[in-house]
């Protein structure tokens, strides 16, 4: 995922995209023209079996809490885990070799990235950020446009059929679901049976192989974004970084 322009033009909703990468429908199944942060809509007409089938899905996943963990292609196969609660939002850890990572929540479109990881995030894509002691326990906020953040877990609308690829997850039957480009490769594991849901997504990003499970819908899971006082708004960062590196 290229990242355009420096500090001042990067897009912050596309970073945080970059962060769930192992369940983001964000940069799940791009349509080639780079703008991966948007989601991807059907053509008119009359949906097919597998449109509705993605659909029902998303409605399902967003209305469910679940928990879900495995690996990300953020950070060269990373560990990542997440909760997410219908009402009280999405939190997301990130663990790389080595200790470094960090953690996201998303609320009402809102995300709060922790400000090691997005730093951590861009190093990653070619632009070093250095972020001052004071900011280190901070969460930086990004404001999304017109989308929830279900828009992190939720199957690409793109996507495609692949029977051949149709199998088990854990004793479950399950349909498979493609979706990506010349540079990603995604499949959602669905089951096959019972409510629609994602069991398993896998995932390639330049090189990198990813695979996050899902489990425990429906369970109780506790979601607490940070505090007012931790919270730095991405044009704050930015200008706040811009001023330490003069």
């Amino acid at each position: 995922m290229r990242m355009r322009g420096s500090g001042r033009g990067m897009r912050a909703a596309v970073v945080a995209a970059a962060l769930v990468a192992g369940t983001a429908a964000c940069s799940g199944g791009s349509d080639g023209s780079g703008d991966e942060a948007k989601p991807r809509k059907s053509g008119g007409g009359q949906k097919s079996e597998t449109a509705a089938l993605i659909e029902k899905t998303n409605k399902v996943m967003a209305a469910t809490s679940f928990h879900a963990s495995g690996t990300s292609t953020a950070f060269g196969g990373a560990r990542q885990e997440i909760w997410w609660d219908p009402d009280a939002g999405m939190r997301m850890t990130v663990e790389a070799d080595g200790g470094s990572g960090g953690e996201m929540y998303c609320k009402d479109g809102k995300s709060y990235i922790s400000a090691p990881l997005l730093a951590e995030t861009l190093g990653q894509r070619g632009q070093e950020v250095s972020v001052p002691a004071e900011l280190t326990g901070s969460f930086v906020t990004v404001e999304a446009s017109g989308e929830g953040c279900e828009a992190y877990f939720a199957v690409p609308e793109s996507g495609k059929r692949v029977p051949e690829k149709d199998g088990a997850i854990e004793g479950r039957k399950s349909l498979a679901i493609a979706a990506g480009d010349s540079r990603t490769a995604d499949v959602y594991h669905l089951a096959a049976s019972g409510e629609s849901r994602v069991l398993r997504m896998e995932s390639r990003r330049e090189g990198v192989q990813a695979s996050t499970t899902y489990e425990g819908y429906g369970a109780e899971y506790t979601v607490e974004l940070p505090p007012a006082e931790k919270q730095v708004p991405m044009a704050e960062f930015q200008q706040r970084i811009a001023a330490g590196a003069e």
